[in-house]
């Protein structure tokens, strides 16, 4: 939509057409190449539940912060947040290419399915902490974009943490300066980040994870570790 509305004015509506365009050629392709493999109603399955996820994590994502110019304390909570980053971040990126590639590869374990899940999950919630950690704090040139969760108020792990530590003091300043287009409240933000230690927060829980992740691939019984090694170790203290 934000394409839609400043970049590409002319597109209008037209976007939304395009988007079941392309959601339509997924299945197609699907079909066209695969619909005679075994594979083939595993990986449909597999491909309609991550569609139903995402949308599901795209619409907590946008209604989390719908309000205009004021972050909301009630719906800025752990829950809500692990909500968007399972079902919009962590089951599209990280489980269902691991599904994708299991079923084409013959297995059929229902149970190696379970195993891969549980760890691939844990993976993308890592990596979508790292990201909202990245998008306050990284660099353009390291993150290939400028950050924009304060300006758009998203419920962002920072933001969510930093509600739980906030004095009633802090709590006005980010009710102030959160959800704001200007560079100045945004610096304000950042700078109440910091006074709350949200950047050892941050650390301390990157370590943590990496911790626990790599103990469940170490009790991994049904899918080779390797490949559960290769994804964290291309994600662990990232700064791209």
């Amino acid at each position: 939509s934000d394409v839609c509305s400043s970049d590409l004015p002319s597109i209008g509506m037209n976007a939304i057409n395009d988007s079941w365009i392309l959601l339509a050629a997924v299945y197609r392709m699907l079909t066209l190449f695969s619909a005679d493999r075994a594979y083939f109603s595993r990986a449909l399955t597999i491909l309609k539940e991550t569609e139903y996820r995402t949308e599901l994590g795209q619409f907590l994502d946008l209604t989390s912060g719908e309000a205009e110019d004021e972050i909301q304390p009630d719906l800025f909570t752990d829950e809500t947040y692990d909500a968007i980053v399972q079902y919009k971040t962590a089951y599209y990126s990280f489980y269902a290419p691991i599904a994708l590639g299991m079923a084409a590869a013959g297995i059929t374990d229902d149970a190696a399915y379970a195993e891969a899940e549980s760890i691939m999950m844990q993976m993308g919630r890592y990596f979508q902490i790292q990201d909202d950690y990245l998008d306050c704090f990284g660099t353009p040139e390291q993150i290939g974009k400028i950050g924009r969760d304060i300006e758009e108020n998203k419920c962002g792990w920072l933001a969510v943490q930093a509600l739980k530590l906030c004095n009633e003091e802090q709590l006005a300043v980010l009710k102030a300066n959160y959800a704001q287009e200007d560079p100045a409240k945004v610096a304000v933000v950042k700078d109440l980040y910091r006074e709350l230690k949200i950047p050892e927060l941050f650390a301390k829980f990157e370590e943590d994870s990496f911790k626990q992740i790599s103990a469940e691939i170490e009790q991994a019984k049904r899918v080779p570790a390797e490949v559960f090694q290769f994804a964290l170790k291309a994600i662990y203290k990232r700064s791209v």
